[in-house]
């Protein structure tokens, strides 16, 4: 069995370690076009620990960092309302948000 390691910049919320599996209930409201959304495409994002525990994301945008790839700042620009729609999300669906809303560089390996 090979691993795959993916590197992606990540803009969004860490939710707390000890909150369950949220997908369907984020589904839901997507499918409902709940105006907290505002039309972001807010997504879970799990990272896959390997031999840590899994950290889960809710995530509003992520850029693949491939290989011998470099991203500019700019590339990470970020909508001026990305941070109350992850903050509104959260309330609604009743997460514990582990961090601020913000950019994470994450090493997912699987």
């Amino acid at each position: 069995m090979s691993l795959s390691h993916d590197v992606y910049a990540l803009y969004g919320v860490r939710i707390a370690a000890t909150e369950g599996d949220f997908y369907d209930a984020l589904a839901t409201m997507q499918s409902a076009r709940h105006p907290y959304l505002a039309g972001e495409p807010v997504a879970q994002f799990v990272v896959d620990g390997g031999t840590k525990p899994d950290e889960t994301f809710l995530s509003i945008r992520s850029v693949d960092v491939g290989p011998c790839t470099s991203l500019s700042v700019d590339a990470l620009a970020t909508g001026a309302h990305w941070a109350d729609v992850l903050r509104n999300i959260c309330a609604h669906l009743d997460l514990e948000q582990a961090s601020e809303p913000g950019w994470f560089l994450v090493h997912d390996w699987s």
